[in-house]
């Protein structure tokens, strides 16, 4: 229970200090790595996430509850630059709204989805 805590805390404080794709950016890097809003949204079952990077890295793309339980990772590993599209089948999910993280280690951004059944 401690540990869903404080995953949910971490993921509450990203989405109120790190801006949405749409937003004001803060650097340069922030500017370049983008994480597209899923299409369609809302969607059932599935949807489809993009994102790009300016340089290949690692990368990390998870979807998680609003309470911080991840329900998958979609990317996990070196990625190269450029546009990438991951689709999320979450036919086995119950409705709500989920957050995905796009993570590297230079930027963590983070976005909602809607699921609806």
């Amino acid at each position: 229970m401690r540990r869903t805590l404080g995953v949910a805390v971490v993921l509450l404080l990203a989405i109120l200090l790190f801006p949405s794709d749409g937003e004001a950016q803060q650097s340069r890097e922030r500017a370049q790595s983008r994480l597209g809003q899923n299409y369609p949204n809302p969607f059932n079952p599935s949807t489809t996430i993009r994102f790009a990077l300016p340089i290949s890295g690692d990368v990390r793309l998870e979807v998680y509850t609003m309470l911080g339980q991840r329900m998958a990772v979609l990317v996990q590993g070196h990625q190269p630059a450029g546009w990438h599209t991951v689709t999320l089948n979450a036919n086995t999910w119950a409705s709500g709204t989920y957050i995905y993280v796009l993570r590297t280690p230079e930027v963590m951004i983070t976005q909602k989805l809607l699921l609806i059944k």
